[in-house]
């Protein structure tokens, strides 16, 4: 089974990006698996979902700022509070 592969695969993973929610719950409705995951539990989901029309719009014009985006998920100590572009932290 594929999702069975995806959850072994994946399961210990940190961090999750673009699951296509808007909220960790609505993630959970979505698939009700999501919670096996160390990065649902950890609330550690980012998408950029809340503004994909923005996204969409923008990230092929401006992609220094959707690198720095991952750079800053991944390295979140490099952020120095800054806010990120495109993605939020799924709540």
């Amino acid at each position: 089974n594929t999702q069975e592969n995806y959850l072994v695969k994946n399961r210990h993973a940190k961090i999750w990006i673009n699951p296509g929610a808007r909220s960790l719950k609505e993630l959970l409705a979505m698939n009700s698996k999501a919670n096996l995951f160390d990065a649902f539990k950890e609330k550690n989901v980012y998408c950029y979902s809340k503004n994909d029309t923005y996204y969409w719009e923008m990230m092929s014009i401006m992609p220094d700022a959707l690198l720095q985006d991952l750079i800053w998920i991944t390295h979140p100590e490099m952020r120095n509070g800054q806010q990120l572009h495109f993605y939020s932290l799924l709540e």
